[in-house]
């Protein structure tokens, strides 16, 4: 995912996150002594979601913004998880569920 790099790239270079809705996506603006030097545009509905409870009220700064910089890891491992469960129970429902291609859990 390609929006995850651009957000690394712009937190680590700015000292405000702005996010809003724009055309069914959400926009992250990056400001960096009160002017905006990246704008990533996030199209992946997961990605969204979690960056929304990320910053509730749109904004991340200061203790919070450093913390999620220092958290950025395991938010993007949840992230892909959390994609790849999503896949996963799509293609399990679309898929008969025959014998064959039950998983059982040990």
């Amino acid at each position: 995912m390609r929006e995850l790099g651009k957000l690394y790239e712009g937190l680590t270079n700015s000292n405000v996150m702005l996010l809003r809705e724009v055309n069914n996506a959400l926009e992250c603006s990056f400001v960096k002594v009160g002017i905006v030097h990246e704008v990533v545009v996030v199209k992946d509905e997961v990605l969204s979601e979690e960056l929304r409870n990320t910053a509730e009220l749109g904004i991340l700064e200061g203790a919070g913004l450093q913390h999620f910089r220092n958290t950025f890891d395991s938010f993007v491992l949840h992230v892909k998880a959390k994609r790849l469960y999503l896949e996963l129970r799509f293609s399990l429902k679309a898929g008969k569920e025959t014998p064959q291609n039950k998983v059982y859990a040990a």
